[in-house]
């Protein structure tokens, strides 16, 4: 089955080995990732977009989703997951440098947090390299969140992202990890 839907891909719709590979990591990220379709997929240097769909709790498809995936030393890695269309705009935006430098130390100052408060190894540069469970969660939440803070156009929008950033901080330095959506 796996080589029939690999066969597919690289095949009949023609996706890059990069789609292939970025496909596969996001995967990772989702519920149900044996039910993902994968449909349009665009590219802009080292990010990616992919419209894909996946099985909600009921057990049927919802409609599209899309990530946002960027191209990094190890591998694909997702920044954002969204019901919003994303196109080669997002991308360039994505891929700003002033951007990529600020959410950079946002990445920077949250695995600081986790890495004093010893919920993580030290090893453990990015949050997309944190096992699976309650910390992986709570670093990728604080991550998210931090860089809504920074891409937010407003000081109210900043500010409230900004909070729920400084709640999971507190609950890192008390030494727990906690997902910031539940």
């Amino acid at each position: 089955m796996l080589l029939l839907a690999l066969a597919v891909c690289l095949g009949l719709a023609g996706c890059s080995k990069s789609d292939s590979e970025a496909q596969a990591a996001l995967k990772g990220y989702l519920h149900d990732p044996d039910s993902v379709t994968f449909e349009e997929s665009i590219t802009y240097k080292n990010f990616k977009c992919l419209e894909y769909s996946v099985k909600n709790g009921a057990g049927g498809y919802a409609g599209s989703s899309w990530a946002i995936m960027e191209k990094r030393d190890y591998g694909w890695a997702a920044r954002k997951l969204t019901e919003d269309f994303c196109n080669e705009t997002s991308l360039k935006h994505a891929a700003h440098p002033g951007m990529a430098a600020r959410e950079k130390e946002a990445r920077r100052q949250m695995m600081a947090v986790l890495h004093d408060a010893n919920l993580v190894s030290k090893e453990i540069d990015d949050e997309f390299l944190v096992p699976k469970g309650p910390c992986a969660d709570m670093a990728r939440d604080m991550t998210s969140y931090a860089r809504r803070a920074v891409q937010a156009e407003d000081a109210t929008e900043r500010a409230r992202w900004q909070e729920k950033v400084d709640k999971l901080i507190a609950v890192a330095k008390g030494g727990q990890c906690k997902s910031g959506s539940s």
